[in-house]
């Protein structure tokens, strides 16, 4: 009976077992229930690629055929023992031995590719070397000595080199050939040039040829001319100022860091950098030409985008003494006034517009007394020109029959205006006829004089210039001594009631009186006062401080 419940209790067991069992498989984003045992789940496959898509040992590439998977690499180098290829796969394949790592390759390497399923295949890399055939060129490229270059006949295989120099017993020719041939005798070596000397090439295969030198004695004038004749990037020309030594290029094209120019000098000159030689153009570089006699010259070459302004040429600020000029750009004029006495030696401040140069250069003394005259050029080689006037507010001078005269506009008194006068080479203007009074009446009108700045308080409180009369020496006695060194020449006596001496001319007013005493100098009045008219002369005291007009020899 315990053997038949046994039996039972194992059927029943099995039989679950075998039955199909529901659960539930959750999980953050899914709340499906899935049946044990069904498909319902699918495992994502293995790849099974496992290919060498690029196989490469530097610049050198190899061709793949991947039916035969074999691989052929040709190179250059005879030494193939040490080669470090790089190679890629796709697919998650592993390979070995790894890429970037270095073989002996003088025998087939065999890379395994294990593709991500575990699958492999291989590969089987042959490294050829190809045979390069060596150079049959063997030809002179250039023969120098010094400064003197020969003329290569390649035809007759002769080269003729002129020289100034009298002594050709040990001259040493410096010598280009062809690439990959060599020389005998080499370059640098002195040689015997009173006969033709005899130099053979010897090219990469070993075949020869020789050129025969011979050196000229004559009198050779070398070329000193050392020009940029032409200066393009991408078929757009420079502006080549030859005065400034100055090259401008204007390019759509922001990208300045690596242009490759063209560039042709004057005949036998050579230039560094080379044309054809990429350079980086942010900034202006410099290129140096070198003439056949060997002399230099440097040119500066700048090249812009076209967001730059490079046609303008103007003067934006002008000063003198911190006083701004007046900038007409339509007229192209300046004006300044300056309360500098002497204009024949200024010093300006210039300011331009960005990239132009100026031909009279900023802070450099200048004689105004004259207009002058500053040119501008544009970077592109437009040229503009401005002309300055200055003018004192402090000095007016105008001339009369022959005679120059200076209006100033300074505060000084008798005694001092004389001396200053004295130091600019006249005195206080003697006035000697109604032809050169009203001349210079007519110039003090229009000298834009501010007349409260030299007034006399003693002489009815009008604005005088001081002139060259006085009786500082005797009272009534009224003299020209404008320089006051005591040798002059009397013109009146006494007071208003006086009289001229020898007929000489006289404007007085109803002066002069001495009014208050001290009333020793002579006045020519601008206003009127209580006892005469504008133009008319007062006598008044030397210590008033009034402006003055001086009378040059």
């Amino acid at each position: 009976m315990k053997l038949y419940y046994l039996m039972t209790l194992l059927l029943l067991f099995i039989s679950i077992s075998n039955s199909t069992c529901t659960f539930s498989v959750s999980n953050e984003n899914d709340d499906s229930t899935g049946t044990a045992g069904s498909d319902d789940t699918t495992l994502p496959s293995l790849s099974s690629y496992k290919s060498i898509s690029r196989f490469a040992v530097g610049s050198n590439v190899a061709t793949i055929d991947d039916s035969k998977k074999t691989i052929i690499l040709e190179v250059s180098d005879s030494n193939i023992s040490a080669l470090t290829p790089t190679f890629y796969t796709y697919k998650n394949a592993t390979v070995k031995p790894a890429s970037g790592v270095a073989q002996d390759f003088t025998k087939p390497v065999i890379y395994t590719v294990t593709a991500e399923d575990g699958s492999t295949t291989k590969y089987t890399v042959t490294v050829v070397v190809k045979i390069i055939p060596l150079s049959n060129v063997k030809t002179m490229e250039s023969f120098k000595i010094g400064l003197y270059k020969g003329v290569i006949n390649e035809s007759t295989k002769t080269i003729l080199l002129t020289t100034a120099d009298s002594n050709v017993t040990s001259l040493v020719p410096t010598i280009t050939v062809s690439d990959k041939s060599t020389i005998v005798p080499a370059s640098g070596i002195a040689q015997n040039f009173t006969k033709p000397v005899t130099y053979k090439i010897t090219a990469e295969d070993g075949t020869i040829e020789t050129y025969t030198v011979t050196v000229v004695i004559d009198d050779v004038v070398l070329s000193d001319t050392k020009s940029i004749m032409s200066f393009s990037i991408g078929g757009i020309q420079g502006i080549i100022n030859d005065t400034t030594k100055n090259i401008v290029l204007q390019l759509e094209d922001d990208f300045l860091k690596l242009l490759i120019p063209k560039i042709t000098v004057s005949e036998n000159a050579t230039i560094s950098p080379a044309s054809g030689v990429g350079k980086n153009f942010t900034n202006p570089v410099i290129y140096t030409v070198t003439a056949e006699d060997g002399t230099q010259t440097e040119y500066i070459v700048s090249v812009f985008d076209s967001s730059k302004v490079i046609d303008d040429a103007k003067i934006t600020k002008f000063t003198i003494g911190g006083i701004a000029g007046i900038i007409d750009d339509k007229s192209k004029t300046i004006t300044l006034e300056t309360t500098a006495l002497n204009i024949d030696s200024l010093v300006p401040i210039i300011e331009i517009s960005e990239y132009a140069t100026i031909e009279l250069d900023s802070g450099t003394a200048q004689n105004f007394t004259e207009p002058v005259t500053y040119t501008l050029t544009a970077l592109d080689g437009s040229v503009s020109t401005y002309t300055v006037h200055v003018t004192s507010t402090t000095l007016v001078t105008f001339s009369y029959n022959g005679t120059n005269y200076e209006i100033v506009k300074l505060n000084k008194n008798w005694l001092n205006a004389a001396a200053f006068a004295v130091e600019r080479g006249g005195y206080l203007a003697e006035i000697n006829s109604v032809e050169e009074q009203n001349e210079i009446y007519s110039q003090l009108q229009s000298a834009s004089i501010t007349t409260s700045s030299t007034t006399a308080p003693d002489g009815g409180g009008a604005a005088y210039v001081w002139i060259g009369g006085n009786d500082l020496s005797s009272e009534g006695r009224w003299v020209w001594d404008g320089d006051y060194d005591q040798v002059n020449e009397q013109f009146w006596q006494g007071t208003k009631s006086g009289s001229p001496v020898g007929g000489l001319y006289n404007n007085w007013g109803n002066e002069p009186d001495n009014y208050g005493s001290g009333q020793d100098a002579l006045g020519l009045a601008l206003t009127r006062w209580p006892y005469g008219s504008a133009g008319q002369w007062n006598d008044v005291s030397h210590t008033n401080s009034l402006y003055f007009v001086i009378e040059l020899d």
